[in-house]
């Protein structure tokens, strides 16, 4: 049905896994203990990266790095306009014309409107994701989007393009293509299976791919591009949207744990000389909250 487990949906909210295997390109992640690899986002720099782990549920990595929600193709033609006519009157210089003026109001409704009607897009119902379909990877964490800029060479690998994230464009979107020739276009995606990830705007078979290199410091490192004929990556699901049920809690949602008995929040401290949880008394109210209290609901078993 339109809610199958198995099937990649809108959504959805994801890890992006891959095999580390560089010169066998047909691999699948897992067969060999330290094959396995995930994209991992830095929100400082805005990079993106594969950090080398078999599974990530059982690692003591902070896993809300590496999650993205699966969003529809979205609309920028409007915000591209305003960006365009802002650049225009700045190189003629600032005008205070009632026509320029105008004209420049114009353009930023345009914007709003679009803006309102992208964020109505990323909360209608979810629907499975076919292959041929543009998707776009929202970080998670940072709310930026996977861009693949075609213009700019990779850090490291001078041959690819850069990926990083970014507030979206159309250098977000992406198409999900099939990896296995059996698999055709207008088949809906499953779930853990591999896919390729290729680029609207470069087109013509260029798809996310990661490259083993050594960076500055000569430290090999796996960097996330965009290259000819790219890598397969597997959509792995960490959890299936409930935000229009308020009352369901879902990974990866934060919460607090009140004793109300003894009057207190559940707390942990980042210092390894201190309990890894105590009980912290005091005033259930908003004036005694901290960032102590707060934990996040992550699954078990890593298959989820």
């Amino acid at each position: 049905g339109e809610h199958a487990p198995r099937l990649l949906h809108t959504g959805d909210l994801v890890l992006l896994k891959t095999q580390l295997r560089e010169l066998e390109l047909f691999a699948e992640a897992g067969e060999v203990t330290g094959d396995t690899g995930y994209v991992n986002a830095d929100g400082l720099r805005g990079d993106l990266r594969i950090i080398p782990v078999d599974t990530l549920h059982s690692s003591g990595l902070d896993v809300r790095e590496f999650l993205f929600v699966v969003v529809n193709q979205l609309n920028y033609i409007a915000a591209k306009d305003l960006a365009r006519y802002r650049k225009h009157l700045r190189l003629e210089g600032s005008s205070t014309n009632p026509g320029v003026m105008a004209k420049l109001k114009t353009y930023e409704d345009r914007a709003l409107h679009e803006e309102s009607q992208n964020a109505e897009k990323m909360k209608s119902h979810p629907r499975p994701v076919l292959y041929g379909d543009i998707i776009q990877l929202q970080h998670l964490r940072t709310k930026r989007f996977l861009r693949i800029r075609a213009k700019s060479q990779a850090t490291l690998q001078k041959t690819s393009r850069r990926v990083d994230i970014a507030p979206g464009s159309a250098s977000s979107w992406i198409r999900v293509n099939p990896f296995f020739k059996h698999k055709s276009q207008g088949v809906s995606v499953t779930l853990n299976e591999q896919v390729l990830l290729e680029s609207m705007k470069l087109g013509n078979h260029w798809g996310l791919n990661w490259a083993k290199c050594k960076n500055i410091a000569k430290e090999e490192v796996y960097e996330i591009n965009c290259a000819r004929h790219g890598r397969g990556f597997y959509i792995e699901l960490y959890s299936r949207s409930v935000a229009k049920q308020a009352k369901v809690l879902s990974c990866p949602s934060p919460l607090r744990l009140v004793n109300v008995h003894h009057s207190g929040f559940v707390s942990a401290s980042s210092s390894k000389s201190k309990p890894l949880a105590y009980l912290r008394r005091g005033p259930l109210g908003d004036e005694n909250k901290c960032a102590k209290d707060v934990w996040v609901i992550e699954p078990v078993l890593p298959d989820r």
